[in-house]
């Protein structure tokens, strides 16, 4: 938080004022007024911070994996596996007994284990009604967690009356192959996080209006 703080008044203040009086000092002051200067360097400041925030949080997220399991107790209903080297059955016990370690940690028992780091990349763990998904991705960004919630509301929605009492027959449930593959498609190309949507908003606002006063200082 302080690192954005810093970052957000470096590019509110400090670089519009010493670009400005550069500007203001470097040609004939009857080619045109500092005012007219500091008009159009705002603009041109304005677009290359907006180029710039957008490179800078520019983070694709891409799932690899996808293992759906029954809860409880941890049956996997089907896997898309690609970076997973374990068997399903050892992947699903694991984080199952993770998850109820989890809880267990928590006072009220109803601590949820949501995502674990794998290296470069995050496993997410999200649960539904009657499943559990697993997902390897590059990151836990808010917006792939969500479009998993809402395929598994959906699949969970269309095949209640079997998940509520399935015990591990595959060939109940055909269309879960198809489902986790599915989740394993799911790519966001661009995903800005809030913290950098304000200091951008703010950069972009007072950055001219601060060009602008400086230029009738």
């Amino acid at each position: 938080m302080i690192g954005i703080i810093l970052l957000f008044f470096f590019l509110s203040f400090f670089v519009p004022g010493v670009l400005e009086h550069v500007i203001a000092n470097s040609g004939p002051n009857n080619l045109y007024s500092s005012e007219l200067a500091a008009m159009i360097f705002a603009f041109t400041l304005v677009v290359i911070l907006g180029i710039a925030i957008i490179v800078l949080t520019y983070e694709p997220t891409k799932v690899y994996d996808v293992l759906l399991v029954k809860t409880p107790d941890g049956i996997p209903i089907a896997t898309k596996q690609k970076l997973f080297q374990s068997d399903e059955v050892l992947i699903s016990g694991f984080f199952t007994a993770i998850s109820s370690v989890s809880k267990e940690l928590d006072e009220d028992h109803k601590a949820d284990l949501r995502s674990i780091k794998r290296g470069e990349r995050e496993i997410i763990i999200e649960d539904g009604v009657f499943t559990r998904i697993i997902a390897l991705a590059d990151r836990d960004q808010s917006k792939i967690r969500q479009a998993v919630v809402n395929m598994q509301r959906r699949f969970e929605s269309i095949h209640s009356k079997i998940l509520s009492s399935w015990v591990g027959d595959r060939s109940a449930i055909p269309e879960a192959k198809n489902f986790v593959e599915s989740v394993g498609r799911l790519e966001i190309r661009f995903d800005i996080p809030q913290q950098t949507r304000w200091i951008g908003v703010l950069t972009l606002i007072l950055t001219p209006l601060m060009i602008i006063l400086i230029s009738f200082i």
